[in-house]
């Protein structure tokens, strides 16, 4: 596949989902923006001789005039954001969820959250999912609890809120149909936490039959209280599928999971999942394995199957327990995994652990799954310190005003293509007494020829950079934009 046509098949999805706060928004370009209550507030303070007691008044008169404010500005921002809602195309909503499975802040964020067209854009440009907001009752740490859990084709799970085992609800974004479903969280069973990070999602059938699922371990107290362990490789597989005899509500399965992903000194934590082949999740920890399913042939007697990452990048177990718990960077600032192809073929890259970019080497395998399980096969490895800018991109930019290619973390395997890697890239420019900076940049770096043929600054759509490097999965959402079912 040719660079132009792999750029507009898939695009890099960042876990982060970007908020409009419509509310804000409308009171800003109304001029809602004065506290127009002194009168009430000398009003509160008048004949108070003492001076204690005055101040007292008078900061409880600021602040009851505050909330009053804001409930009368804010109702009318609200007000003037539905009015425009109303009158304009928006997307179909279909809340699975009943009054009992929310809190009543949630209530309110639910009705009043919309998505816009995700913000997409070449690669190795980062796209994003964007919400807007028309509530001003949205609780403060709501954007900050909301992301990404998993993508497949057109189906995009949101995890919203923070919540045990895992989110509060979740929100099912279809950019096919243009749809978006609520879905309540998790039941919270005693004892139980999730195998990794978010939910699984696998799309099943065209166009949007889809089922999540999650992985509960039941835990134990471990050394002094402190630690905890499973019990046994026994756990609960909870799905919720889209449609079907049992469609529409959490189920509970008890399953046995590979001896490999719990033993005396390691849990599998699953950094990363992913649909393959239309019928299979996979939960991976990237530093020691998979855990694969087929969701539709074991709908009723699930079973799983561990796959072991290549022997020189698989952690032993004492080792795994170590990189994770105590080392100082997390396993996907290194490593990242995806299916790609025809969904029959694993994608794996690995960096090695090192500072200099002469120490560091980059290497890509791949895992055929269909029609049978084969060994794992390294595509391509070489040092960081080899790798060049290629002369096209050199004619474009001049050498001087390319950065150095020091140090690449967060790298992400292409799905369409099978010789490029995506690496962010961070340099320190100068250093302050109170502050850092910083330029960043994500690259396209074809691995065959060991050199970048893209770059572009993060974020590229000028927005301020965020604190932290991008949380990013490869998705071929794109291609089910702007099409009718």
């Amino acid at each position: 596949m040719d660079a132009a046509a792999a750029a507009s098949a898939m695009v890099l999805l960042d876990r982060s989902v970007r908020f409009v706060d419509e509310v804000a928004d409308v009171m800003k370009e109304r001029g809602f923006s004065h506290l127009d209550g002194d009168a009430a507030i000398s009003a509160a303070c008048a004949g108070i001789t003492d001076w204690e007691e005055k101040k007292a008044a008078e900061e409880r008169a600021i602040e009851a005039e505050s909330l009053r404010y804001r409930a009368e500005r804010d109702a009318a921002a609200e007000a003037i954001v539905r009015r425009r809602k109303a009158a304009a195309d928006g997307v179909t909503k279909m809340p699975f969820l009943s009054s009992g499975d929310l809190y009543e802040r949630d209530r309110d964020i639910l009705e009043g959250i919309d998505p816009d067209p995700p913000v997409v854009a070449d690669v190795p440009c980062v796209s994003s999912l964007v919400f807007r907001l028309s509530s001003a009752r949205t609780p403060a740490d709501f954007e900050h609890a909301t992301t990404v859990a998993g993508a497949d084709h057109n189906v995009v799970v949101v995890g919203a809120g923070h919540g045990l085992p895992g989110h509060r609800f979740y929100l099912v974004y279809d950019a096919w149909a243009n749809s978006l479903s609520a879905i309540p969280g998790l039941p919270s069973p005693f004892g139980a936490g999730p195998i990794g990070y978010g939910v699984a999602v696998l799309r099943h059938a065209s166009p949007g039959d889809y089922v999540l699922a999650n992985i509960l371990l039941s835990y134990t107290g471990g050394d002094g209280g402190y630690l905890r362990f499973p019990t046994a490789n026994d756990a609960d597989l909870w799905t919720w599928w889209s449609s079907g005899p049992s469609a529409r509500r959490w189920i509970r399965k008890p399953v046995i999971l590979p001896p490999e992903t719990c033993t005396a000194t390691y849990i599998f934590h699953a950094d990363t999942t992913f649909s393959m082949g239309g019928n299979t999740l996979c939960w991976a920890d990237l530093l020691i394995g998979i855990v694969a399913c087929d969701m539709l042939a074991a709908a009723d007697e699930p079973a799983f199957r561990f796959i072991p990452l290549p022997e020189a990048c698989s952690s032993k177990p004492t080792e795994a327990r170590h990189h994770r718990y105590g080392g100082a960077r997390l396993p996907e600032e290194r490593r990242s995994m995806c299916c790609g192809g025809d969904g029959g073929v694993i994608r794996f890259v690995s960096i090695d652990d090192g500072e200099h970019p002469n120490d560091l080497t980059l290497t890509t395998w791949s895992l055929t799954m269909a029609p049978e399980l084969k060994q794992w096969k390294q595509e391509a490895a070489f040092s960081i310190g080899d790798l060049v800018y290629s002369n096209e991109l050199i004619k474009k930019t001049p050498p001087p005003q390319l950065p150095p290619l020091k140090a690449p973390t967060w790298p992400v395997h292409s799905i369409v293509d099978d010789d490029v890697v995506f690496l962010y890239l961070a340099e320190v420019k100068s250093i302050h007494p109170t502050s850092i900076n910083m330029e960043r940049y994500m690259v396209s770096v074809n691995v065959r020829r060991r050199e970048v043929f893209a770059i572009i600054e993060y974020p590229s759509d000028g927005l301020p950079p965020p604190p932290f490097p991008p949380r990013i999965m490869p998705s071929n959402l794109s291609c089910y934009l702007n099409k009718t079912l």
